[in-house]
């Protein structure tokens, strides 16, 4: 919410399985949205007992856990990724907490489905290193793309729920800290959530500019192949310098807007990773889901700019594009600057910069305490005012149900 090398996007393990007895398209399970309580979830595992796709050993666990409100012991088996049966199939139900306007909200939660996807990190984090200057400090999450059938609780987007499962939100986590556990990314809610995306970038930015954005995401196996592997050259952003996860051990992103410079330092060593180890073209279709995610989707969460991290992240792209020239204005709406050819390049040199150069300087740093200094950003004022008039303006008829 990892990457490869040379040839295409199209590139990971296996091509994203687009043609399955679970489309995304024509049959919707039923169940997808149903407030699924923790009884009613053991009988549900149960049944999949008998379905012969789903790993007995992890179902028969989980059912113990439940029954027992002890989710401990899931911990190691989800680390050794035994929550995945043979085809891919999983169903995971504990409680997962999630942070709501500054308070955890932990419901019971449920996600079933198919790991369709699995980008790999190990060369992106090679390009990291050496841009940073040393060897990371922690280990990088894997990230599943999976397609769900099954989605309650806080991981029910059209409830305002997660679209990307970040592990540290399992109740089995708990404790568990050290076990690098895998982050769970639901395309079929990305997509969803991507198609009012579409809308959105298409009253915000000028014909040109929102038709050369979308184009690289339009079909789904494209989608899941682009947006999979962008989310995970991010999470690889966030190891990156003293790393994310000993961040939040030392708790030094106390506040939102703190919390949002490191969203903005991981965006930059995504652009920075692209531009380095894919071709012009594959680099421009991960920037543009990018884009998408920050103008589409994130800028309109109900949080605001004074609640919302994710908020800051779309305020300091918006800074850098407009300081640095690379965005026009063309009859009301918003243009990249020459995106017909290196303009997308062209506009993430600016945050690149910043983000390497942030990331260089938390790791010179010989007091934790001088991160808060580092993490500073501040939009201009005429930032504030082009992101009210120019992106929110045009897009407020339009449905939102993100937190």
């Amino acid at each position: 919410m990892m990457a490869k090398r040379t040839r295409s996007v199209r590139r990971g393990s296996a091509d994203p399985d687009t043609n399955s007895d679970e489309p995304f398209r024509g049959r919707r399970d039923t169940r997808t949205s149903l407030d699924v309580e923790s009884d009613e979830a053991v009988q549900f595992l149960k049944n999949l007992l008998l379905d012969g796709r789903y790993p007995n050993e992890w179902l028969r666990a989980n059912i113990r856990a439940i029954e027992n409100n002890e989710y401990d012991p899931l911990a190691r088996l989800f680390f050794e990724e035994k929550f995945i049966g043979p085809t891919g199939h999983f169903a995971l139900a504990a409680p997962f907490t999630v942070m709501r306007e500054a308070a955890k909200d932990k419901k019971f939660s449920m996600l079933v489905g198919r790991v369709i996807y699995r980008p790999s990190s190990k060369d992106a984090v090679a390009v990291a290193e050496r841009l940073q200057g040393c060897p990371f400090r922690e280990a990088v999450n894997k990230l599943f793309a999976v397609k769900a059938s099954v989605a309650t609780g806080n991981l029910d987007g059209k409830q305002g729920g997660e679209a990307f499962c970040v592990p540290d939100s399992w109740e089995w986590s708990k404790g568990n800290e050290k076990l690098v556990m895998a982050a769970l990314n639901n395309e079929t809610e990305q997509r969803r959530r991507a198609l009012i995306g579409f809308k959105r970038i298409s009253r915000i930015f000028d014909t040109k500019t929102s038709r050369l954005l979308i184009q690289p995401l339009r079909t789904m196996k494209d989608f899941i192949r682009v947006q999979a592997t962008e989310y995970a050259l991010h999470d690889v952003g966030h190891h990156s310098g003293l790393g994310l996860n000993y961040k939040t051990e030392q708790n030094l992103l106390q506040t939102y807007w703190q919390q949002g410079v490191e969203e903005c330092r991981a965006d930059a060593m995504d652009f920075a990773i692209v531009t380095e180890l894919f071709t012009e073209e594959e680099a421009k279709a991960i920037i543009s889901s990018n884009f998408i995610t920050r103008f589409g989707i994130d800028a309109h969460r109900s949080g605001g700019i004074d609640g919302d991290y994710d908020i800051t992240v779309v305020l300091w792209l918006l800074d850098h594009l407009l300081k640095e020239g690379n965005i026009v204005i063309n009859e009301r709406k918003l243009g990249i600057r020459n995106i017909e050819s290196t303009g997308l390049i062209d506009a993430v040199r600016g945050p690149i910069a910043d983000g390497l150069g942030l990331t260089r300087a938390e790791l010179a740093l010989t007091r934790l305490s001088g991160l808060a200094r580092l993490y500073n950003f501040r939009a201009d004022r005429l930032t504030l005012e082009i992101f009210e008039e120019f992106i929110l303006g045009p897009c407020r008829s339009l449905a939102a149900d993100l937190r």
